[in-house]
């Protein structure tokens, strides 16, 4: 049986054997059929038509799908970004990609998904709540990625405290309205703290470290790498203001959809300010 590998808008390998590759100009020129165009100050990469494009290119070849995975071109997805797409063909070491298996890469939407993962339910509900990042989760002209936590990560791992309690503390002196307002603000600040949006400009490759680097909401710099042979996931927070480190947090799961990532970890990125948390 042929393990699938499929390179997302540009290559697509087999792993079964390294010179099992689909021809490239075919891909290629779909690419180039569906650059993106300068309307505004955004260049939009639509994932879902060329995800479509690989997939035919996959049934042509006579790939089997079974046990497929999906490989993102992140070194793709930023140059496309950065100028109107050209045709080059990179291999090697100048390829940086995401493999995610192709259970986990649907043709949907994030604002579809994360109300079917139960594990996640409270960070979804908390998204869902925002009416600017819930709009976004529908959009399929700009790239989000959700560091979500588990409901038991959100319940056991901020001391005891709730995403609603902090930063901003509540008191019984505070009326009805300021204890809203400040409800409000601190699930807010727990989102911004765990999202990006606009990833599609917001991405830098660090090649030298093999991972990516980019922007959570709050500005605070995620890094997302993935183990070549296991190809798990890992992802860590650096602080802008105190300068520290999360460490690196194992990712459960991935899931991947037309216009986002979600990466399940059964940790936080912000911890209440409590002796010994960040």
């Amino acid at each position: 049986m042929h393990t699938t590998k499929v390179i997302t808008y540009v290559f697509l390998v087999a792993m079964a054997a390294a010179k099992n590759v689909v021809d490239l100009n075919a891909i290629n020129a779909a690419f180039q059929n569906e650059a993106v165009h300068k309307r505004d100050a955004k260049n939009i990469v639509d994932l879902n038509e060329f995800k479509s494009a690989i997939e035919a290119e996959v049934e042509d070849a006579g790939f089997s799908k079974r046990d497929a995975k999906y490989s993102v071109d992140l070194t793709k997805l930023q140059d496309a970004v950065r100028h109107e797409v050209e045709s080059y063909d990179k291999r090697g070491e100048d390829q940086f990609r995401f493999i995610i298996d192709e259970d986990d890469s649907k043709s949907n939407v994030l604002q579809s998904l994360l109300p079917q993962i139960q594990a996640i339910s409270i960070m979804s509900g908390y998204i869902r709540d925002n009416e600017k990042l819930s709009i976004k989760t529908e959009l399929t002209n700009e790239t989000m990625i959700i560091v979500a936590p588990t409901n038991e990560a959100i319940a056991g791992k901020l001391s005891g405290l709730k995403p609603w309690e902090f930063p901003n503390p509540i008191t019984d002196k505070m009326d009805d309205e300021t204890v809203e307002r400040i409800l409000s603000q601190n699930i807010e600040s727990f989102l911004n703290n765990h999202i990006v949006t606009n990833f599609e400009q917001n991405l830098s490759i660090n090649k030298e470290d093999k991972l990516i680097e980019t922007k959570l909401v709050n500005g605070d710099l995620l890094k997302i790498k993935q183990d070549e042979t296991t190809q798990k996931f890992a992802v860590e927070v650096i602080h802008k203001h105190k300068n520290k480190s999360t460490g690196w947090i194992a990712v459960q799961s991935v899931k991947q959809v037309d216009n986002g990532f979600i990466f399940i970890v059964d940790d936080t990125l912000v911890k209440p300010k409590i002796a010994g948390n960040l």
